[in-house]
């Protein structure tokens, strides 16, 4: 079936994965990210990548976000472990690179 711009428009094709996180006591969602938030993850690198990645990628089952901007220095204090947790299943949900965040960028220009 051939689409029109519109109806790829209308589309919700973002959809979401649930990811147990022992350190946390329970389950996290993560949804898929935008084109948009791709090149932004891409700007960052290291830890500061994994924080951002979690801060916008995580939500309850309804999609409804965990985080705000106001949680970031929060979740910096979190257990490493679990935030990489998260992170790399974001990653691997969107399929792009855990490497770092410079790895999304370059991930998405070779998909």
């Amino acid at each position: 079936m051939e689409l029109s711009g519109s109806q790829i428009l209308a589309c919700r094709d973002l959809g979401m994965q649930a990811v147990e996180v022992p350190e946390w006591q329970g389950t996290v969602y993560v949804r898929a990210f935008t084109v948009h938030e791709v090149f932004a993850l891409g700007t960052l690198s290291g830890a500061e990548a994994a924080v951002e990645a979690v801060l916008r990628a995580t939500c309850n089952r309804d999609g409804e976000p965990l985080f705000t901007e106001s949680d970031r220095e929060a979740l910096r204090g979190k257990n490493y472990r679990a935030v990489e947790r998260v992170f790399k299943a974001m990653a691997e949900f969107n399929q792009i690179a855990t490497g770092d965040g410079a790895d999304a960028k370059e991930s998405l220009e070779k998909n």
